[in-house]
């Protein structure tokens, strides 16, 4: 996440920069919003976060493409970070409502069950997409060492490197849960 100092106010600046950084991993909740019925913001009983989803649509000077949220820009509104249990961002507050946008927590240990594994002689992450789907076991877990995170096959992974096999190097890479979850991604 984008780091603030308690002096330094998080700009829309800021925020843009949080967006492009963390698309493959945002989420939003949703606080209150305008309603025309009652000409005001009324509360969002119940909000809960949901992974972000991206706004298509000829208002993304407004929404920064994320449905769900809304600036009114010229300066009118409120950005504040927020550490949350599982989920690290800001909060946006302005006279058409407000919502969190943040970057849930993942988890960096390898787990039992399927993974992804590359054999071969790079000795840094690889960058191809030719991984194979194999079975991960407690022993390779014992031998596994983080290494960074890369996209395969669109979903964001933890990849951790297992050792040597002959003149080759042995990578596993698991897709990143949130902590706290029970398996989803």
């Amino acid at each position: 996440m984008t780091t603030t100092t308690a002096n330094k106010k998080p700009t829309l600046a800021t925020l843009k920069s949080f967006i492009r950084k963390n698309l493959g991993n945002l989420w939003i909740r949703v606080n209150s919003s305008f309603d025309g019925m009652t000409d005001c913001v009324q509360q969002c009983k119940g909000a809960q976060f949901a992974p972000a989803a991206m706004d298509d649509g000829n208002c993304r000077g407004h929404n920064l493409g994320i449905r769900g949220l809304w600036l009114v820009l010229g300066s009118r509104y409120s950005i504040r970070p927020i550490k949350s249990g599982e989920f690290e961002g800001f909060e946006v507050y302005n006279c058409c409502g407000s919502c969190t946008i943040a970057t849930r927590k993942v988890s960096r240990g390898l787990r039992v069950g399927y993974a992804f594994m590359w054999v071969g002689s790079e000795k840094v992450i690889p960058s191809t997409q030719d991984w194979d789907t194999t079975v991960c076991t407690s022993s390779e877990i014992a031998e596994a060492q983080y290494r960074g995170q890369r996209t395969i096959d669109g979903s964001l992974c933890n990849v951790f490197y297992i050792g040597e096999s002959g003149d080759n190097q042995v990578y596993m890479a698991q897709v990143a849960i949130g902590e706290g979850c029970r398996g989803e991604a």
